[in-house]
């Protein structure tokens, strides 16, 4: 260490009782001075060659020591920097840890919202939390006075939950001003209706008066969910569209019929909470495409196609024009399902008003989202009946686009009909319809461009296969007597049909014929014939087998044949009986005979 200790002392400058990292640098600096200095003179006082040079080497290293201590001694009095994830060790100096969490601090400003219109500025805050609640306080408009006792006499017991007796303190409370007077005006109300009806409607149950419609809270309580929704007392900790898509990638069907629900149950008191329209209906379409499964989006098209009232209600809920409704209405075309297309159209040019860029937006991206290449039938559709709506607009900035619009659909018309495979008989096509097929002569239309051409080569080809024909085995029918080769292969398939019948009733017949013989033959077989059942080494079941020989009997060795080759194995008799041909344990015919027994048997 240098000349001062660590425990105060002339270079504690800030008085803590300790010599910081910092403090100690500078009394390390101020050593290191002193000692040059010593040094120097000791050199000019003497001419010598007696230098110690063990000495001048030891003091070099103590001063590295003194260095490198100091050096490290600063990541004992940082600042703790591990709740942003950073740690002093994986910093070489004080000023790049320093610089990494001032850094890290602040980096909530970067993601923080907009709030530019109430005049707040991030920078103006040294934290987030201070920001957000400066913001907030903004935002509701309304300020508290701490040295109110008004409400004193509400207890937050007396009421079932906490946005309850919040709405009862807003009631209660004079000292509650409102820096906008509408805003304050729609407090009230809200926190008045939530007194007064918490009990009988649904939705006043579940409002916090400041900060909407607990949704969340609302659909754990009524319905059985296939995940987990956060508590929600006095404010949302979920939007609705995010309980929606969470819910829907499990099961699109309880979703959508949540969402119906909140519609139904929310939509009508939207009134108490200024954004409540929009969470219920905008929220969710703009992240139609962005979030929920395709069923979901299905479900919701074909809602809208059976329901008016429903599909005027969601787009009557919000003002501006939505990409991703143009979005739906060009899907909504290409599932045929009109009423919606249509409905969902002309909603977005009603809320387009005299916006002339917002029409234009919507007319080209419906179009463009016609266009799939793969049919005409949805870019037809808008043409012949959404346009139509377009071209009645008299804005000037709306009508000078209408040929050009005209021409992108007539190009996308005449591209995909000349290249579409599914167009290939239709439109100018339609000749290859009324033409004699060519398929059975190996002719297809779709190769030639005119119906002349296709006529001439049909006709060349129109006999040709009877040569091909001529000379295999034809079931005695003659292929002059043919006009096509499809009427000479279904006669000749007929005949071949009929030939194989025959014959397969033939064989049948004749099946039948040998079983009622074999059958007769048990029956009028009176023999009885010996069975043995004979245990063989590589068995642990017995097998029949047949014997002439009576004076077998259970316990005696023989000499049976196995296997397709006959080869001759030992075995143990268990069992002995006599049957007739009718009730014998295995067929007589497929049961092998024992070749014989063993005279001398073995013990």
């Amino acid at each position: 260490m240098g000349f001062f200790d660590d425990d105060g002392g002339m270079f504690d400058l800030d008085g803590d009782g300790k010599t910081s990292w910092d403090e100690r640098l500078l009394s390390d600096i101020l050593e290191y001075q002193i000692f040059e200095e010593i040094m120097g003179e000791d050199e000019a006082d003497s001419d010598s060659d007696d230098y110690d040079t063990e000495s001048e080497e030891e003091e070099t290293l103590e001063e590295e020591e003194t260095e490198e201590e100091a050096e490290e001694d600063w990541r004992e009095d940082c600042e703790d920097g591990s709740e942003y994830n950073l740690f002093p060790e994986y910093y070489d100096t004080a000023e790049e840890y320093e610089e990494a969490l001032a850094e890290a601090k602040s980096e909530w400003r970067y993601d923080c919202e907009d709030s530019s219109e109430y005049d707040i500025d991030p920078e103006d805050y040294d934290s987030e939390e201070e920001y957000e609640e400066a913001l907030e306080e903004a935002r509701l408009g309304y300020y508290y006075d701490d040295e109110s006792d008004d409400d004193a006499e509400i207890s937050p017991e007396d009421f079932p939950n906490r946005r309850r007796y919040n709405a009862a303190c807003i009631l209660a409370d004079d000292n509650y001003f409102y820096a906008n007077d509408e805003r304050g005006r729609r407090l009230k109300a809200a926190a008045k209706f939530v007194i007064e009806n918490a009990d009988r409607i649904f939705a006043a149950n579940y409002l916090s008066h400041d900060y909407g419609f607990l949704y969340a809270q609302a659909i754990k309580d009524n319905f059985k969910l296939p995940c987990s929704l956060p508590d929600e007392d006095e404010k949302p900790e979920m939007e609705l569209y995010e309980i929606l898509i969470k819910i829907a990638k499990r099961n699109v069907d309880l979703a959508f019929e949540i969402w119906l629900w909140c519609l139904d149950r929310f939509l009508p008191y939207a009134e108490y909470y200024e954004f409540s329209a929009t969470d219920l209906t905008m929220f969710v379409i703009g992240n139609i495409y962005s979030g929920f499964p395709d069923g979901f989006r299905i479900k919701l098209l074909n809602y809208l196609n059976d329901n008016k009232n429903f599909l005027q209600m969601i787009m009557s809920a919000y003002d501006e024009t939505s990409t991703d409704i143009r979005r739906l209405i060009a899907q909504a075309i290409e599932e045929k399902l009109y009423n919606a297309a249509y409905g969902l159209f002309k909603a977005e040019l009603k809320k387009a008003g005299n916006k002339w860029r917002d029409i234009n937006d919507t007319t080209s991206a419906v179009i463009s989202g016609c266009k799939n290449y793969y049919e005409l039938e949805s870019v037809e559709y808008f043409r012949d009946n959404l346009f139509p709506l377009v071209k009645a607009i008299p804005l000037g900035m709306v009508r000078d686009e209408i040929q050009e619009w005209e021409e992108e659909i007539a190009d996308y018309i005449t591209l995909v009909e000349s290249q579409c495979e599914k167009y290939a008989y239709s439109r100018k096509n339609a000749w290859r319809n009324s033409v004699p097929d060519g398929k059975p002569y190996g002719l297809d239309p779709v190769y030639y461009d005119t119906e002349q051409e296709y006529l001439e080569a049909f006709n060349d080809e129109k006999y040709g296969w009877r040569k091909w024909q001529t000379g295999r085995e034809n079931y005695g029918l003659d292929v002059n007597d043919f006009e096509t080769l499809a009427e000479f292969i279904e006669a000749k398939n007929a005949k071949a049909k009929e030939v194989r019948q025959r014959e397969q009733d033939e064989k049948i017949k004749k099946r039948q014929l040998d079983e009622e013989s074999k059958v007769q033959e048990r029956l009028d077989d009176k023999k009885v014939y010996t069975y043995c059942g004979v245990l063989l080494p590589f068995s642990s079941r017995p097998y029949s087998f047949r014997t002439e020989d009576r004076t077998i009997g259970i316990g005696d060795t023989v000499i049976v044949p196995t296997g397709e080759n006959e080869k001759e194995v030992e075995g143990k008799v268990v069992s002995v009986g006599q049957y007739l041909r009718l009730s014998v344990p295995y067929p007589v015919e497929k049961t092998k005979l024992i070749i014989r027994k063993l005279e001398n048997q073995p013990e």
